[in-house]
Order: structure tokens, then sequence, then C-alpha cells
């Protein structure tokens, strides 16, 4: 319970004008819910996907203006996704999460495109002042 109200006032404090879509990608269930809902509640349409190859597909029909991507996921990781996703929306900002961010990881993503790297647990905060200073 305190930890909904401290997101809604997180969210409430960064409220936006218009609706941007964000796509969310991670394999972990409360994580997704909980950003899916920081980000509504902060005037975002949000999209979510539990793996890589969701989200792809997500991605395709949602055309979103933010991805957010987990780097460790069964099946299709962060990185492939973030691959595919620069054929698919090549102008969508995307954000990286992850607990384990190696030096390879960020190589790999650097050299496709510019990105930007939270670290987990996400600062609920910092991800709103990103989202809402590059849109």
């Amino acid at each position: 319970m305190i930890q909904s109200r401290v997101e809604c006032d997180v969210a409430k404090s960064h409220r936006v004008d218009r609706a941007l879509r964000v796509l969310v990608v991670d394999d972990e269930c409360g994580m997704r819910r909980t950003i899916a809902r920081v980000l509504k509640a902060s005037g975002y349409h949000v999209e979510t996907a539990s793996d890589g190859e969701h989200g792809i597909s997500l991605a395709k029909a949602f055309q979103p203006h933010f991805v957010l991507i987990d780097v460790r996921m069964p099946g299709i990781d962060g990185v492939e996704v973030f691959r595919q996703l620069k054929q698919i929306v090549p102008e969508t900002f995307t954000i990286f999460m992850s607990a384990f961010f190696t030096d390879e990881v960020v190589g790999e993503v650097d050299a496709i495109g510019p990105v930007e790297l939270l670290p987990k647990p996400l600062d609920i905060e910092k991800l709103l002042d990103l989202i809402r200073s590059t849109s």
C-alpha cells in the first residue's frame, strides 16, 4: 500500500500533456506492472510484453515513442530485441533496464544506436525524468 501511494505521488508530479506511447518489455511480471501503473498514472499510453518476441510483435502495431527493455530475458534477449526494434521503429527512444550491465552489453547496444541505461532496482523518479526530458 505504501509503495502504491509513493508511485502515485511520483506519477502525479510528472504528468505529461500528451499521451506518448511507451512499450515495456520485461519478463518480471511485478516490474512490468509497476512501471506500467506509474507511466499510465503519468499520462502515457502503455503496452507491456513479457518477452522479446511479444515486444517486437507489439512494436509493429503500437509504434512506441519509448521502449523500456530488460537486458536479460529468456528467449530473445534485450540486445536482440533492440536490434530488431531499430528496424521497425528507428526513431524510438530506448531505455535498457538491468541489474547486470556488463561492458560487453554496453558495447553491443552502443554500437547499434543511442540508448539510456538504468540499473535495477529502478529509480522511478529518474525514469520519469528521463522520459520527460527526451519527449
